[in-house]
């Protein structure tokens, strides 16, 4: 009885730590046949095989996210960015596809006979719908140059009109200018 009981014990034991090479399906028939040399050893048989056979592994542990990479700073705005006037802002935002958009953050740069003018469009709640988006002025009339500045309002494109693109060097200036603001850096 007491090597029965052993057996039981260790069968046990090694079930519970993991160590050992017995599968599910190995270890009730040790319990099994050690249950089998000694009839008073069927109690601690049964008593084993539900834990044997009941005890699962835990599923490993997620391993942890690697660390997110490291944002790449805004360079600092350029110097020639100004606030935008009260009148360009309204003058842009009359040209918005949507009547609950407003312009935030206007900001200005002027080179040459082109005003590059930035701002952030938020609807009516404050939320940003897009952080920093730029049209180009030519004789006060606006054409959208950036991506938002295409889809949110109804001016014509300035890569088409006026051949300045999104990433010529004065509207990504301006551009950088009005992320620094909507950041709050």
């Amino acid at each position: 009885m007491r090597i029965a009981t052993a057996a039981a014990v260790v069968a046990v034991a090694a079930a519970l730590a993991g160590c050992g090479s017995e599968t599910e399906d190995t270890a009730p028939s040790t319990a099994r046949a050690s249950a089998s040399s000694s009839p008073t050893a069927a109690p601690a048989a049964t008593t084993a095989a539900p834990v044997t056979t009941s005890t699962t592994s835990s599923p490993p542990a997620a391993a942890a996210p690697p660390p997110a990479a490291p944002r790449a700073p805004f360079p600092p705005s350029d110097p020639r960015c100004g606030p935008a006037a009260p009148d360009l802002v309204a003058t842009v935002a009359a040209g918005l596809n949507r009547a609950d958009y407003r312009l935030t953050n206007g900001t200005v740069l002027s080179e040459g006979r082109y005003v590059y003018f930035g701002a952030t469009i938020v609807d009516a709640s404050g939320a940003v719908k897009s952080r920093s988006d730029v049209w180009v002025l030519r004789d006060g009339v606006p054409f959208a140059s950036t991506g938002g500045a295409r889809n949110n309002s109804r001016f014509p494109k300035a890569s088409t009109v006026l051949n300045v693109g999104p990433g010529d060097a004065p509207v990504a200036a301006v551009d950088n200018c009005v992320a620094n603001l909507a950041l709050g850096r």
